[in-house]
């Protein structure tokens, strides 16, 4: 199977399908290979899959695969509806392909999954285009990247993948440019050693088909030397034509077989021998680029965490601060002094000063509270200047 045309091909036979069972527009999608994402993973209209996996996989398999991203493509839901739902959207595209007719993939066993599969054409079109608006969904959100424990990554659940791809244009964090390239570089450095080791086994059964070769006609050569030999041997002997002229020529012959037999079970080791080498291979480079994605996953669970956490600082900042002037302007408007006032009266800043808990909210030009006599309430005038202490 070449994947691409095989992905475009599933396109053509499923797109306009999928496009009436989701009640939204067949878009256009680009497909590229690469071998760093697990099974498949959507950007956008842009979908990437790996091509190791599409060659080993059943065309049903495979065509599922295509549909789930196809719907995620279709739907191009807002990254940030993708991180609060993940889950509602993973379901959605998996019943997709399962209505399709096109299996529902390793693993299909979730209720939101089965709901989805199970719901009248209208209520399906109806989720589906909420979810692709960004209002619809349940609050289950998938926190972690890849394939959950015990399902297999055949069911496509590129959870954490599919917002991390959005993140030109969500608050998902993506790694730094300098970090990326790191990881691409690894990717590429595993991807040429597996290049040369098979370029060595390569170059290794050459080897052993021409020594085979040379072997056999060696062989042949010797058996046609010993049967000259033994004609001449039984000319000189006057027993040309008897039985023990035959038996001569009989063992030469059996001769020639053995030593063929032997020179063949040789090659047939000497080529199970790289076919094993090949094999390991394969297993070094799969092995590196999981290990690579699953610490490129981690980097990025981290930055999502602390870009989360980031977030709720800076909520909860904005909540207080706006709280807190909201309560001095009904105070001021009440013509009372705001809490905290030095206690020691006005010493050439008005009196004016902020719980040292939240540093740089006092008063700035431009604020109500900044000058009293600007809020229609008599009083002094408040400089946002050092308190003298």
């Amino acid at each position: 199977m070449k994947p691409l045309r095989f992905a475009k091909q599933v396109t053509k036979r499923y797109g306009d399908e999928l496009s009436r069972l989701l009640g939204l527009p067949a878009s256009q999608v680009s497909f590229n290979l690469s071998r760093s994402t697990d099974v498949a993973e959507t950007n956008g209209r842009n979908i990437t899959l790996n091509p190791d996996w599409f060659k080993s996989a059943g065309r049903r398999d495979a065509a599922g695969a295509v549909v789930h991203e196809l719907t995620h493509a279709y739907q191009d839901a807002p990254a940030a509806a993708y991180a609060a739902h993940g889950k509602s959207y993973e379901a959605i595209a998996d019943a997709a392909r399962a209505r399709l007719g096109l299996g529902s993939g390793a693993g299909y066993s979730s209720r939101l999954e089965r709901r989805y599969t199970d719901e009248s054409n209208r209520a399906f079109r109806q989720d589906a285009r909420q979810l692709a608006a960004g209002t619809g969904g349940f609050n289950v959100p998938n926190a972690q990247p890849g394939p959950k424990p015990g399902r297999g990554p055949g069911h496509l659940r590129n959870t954490g993948a599919n917002a991390n791809s959005k993140a030109g244009r969500s608050a998902y964090a993506a790694l730094a440019a300098t970090t990326a390239a790191g990881y691409a570089s690894q990717a590429a450095g595993l991807q040429s050693e597996y290049t040369k080791a098979l370029m060595a086994i390569q170059q290794q059964r050459g080897q052993v088909k021409a020594q085979a070769i040379t072997a056999r006609a060696d062989a042949r050569s010797q058996a046609l030397a010993d049967a000259g030999s033994a004609e001449g041997d039984a000319a000189q002997r006057g027993i040309v034509g008897s039985s023990v002229a035959a038996m001569n020529q009989a063992g030469v012959v059996e001769s020639r077989g053995a030593a063929l037999a032997a020179i063949a079970a040789q090659k047939g080791d000497a080529l199970a021998q790289l076919r094993l080498q090949k094999f390991g291979a394969q297993t070094t480079l799969n092995t590196g680029l999981m290990d690579l994605q699953a610490q490129k996953a981690a980097d990025l669970a981290t930055l999502q965490v602390q870009r989360y956490q980031d977030g709720l600082t800076a909520q909860a900042n904005f909540d207080f601060k706006a709280a807190y002037q909201d309560a001095l302007k009904r105070l001021l408007a009440r013509g009372k002094k705001p809490p905290g006032t030095d206690p020691r009266g006005d010493q050439g800043d008005g009196g004016w000063q902020f719980s040292p808990a939240y540093p740089g909210m006092g008063p700035r030009p431009g604020d109500p509270e900044y000058d009293w006599r600007t809020s229609g309430v008599g009083g002094p005038v408040h400089s946002a200047g050092p308190h003298p202490q």
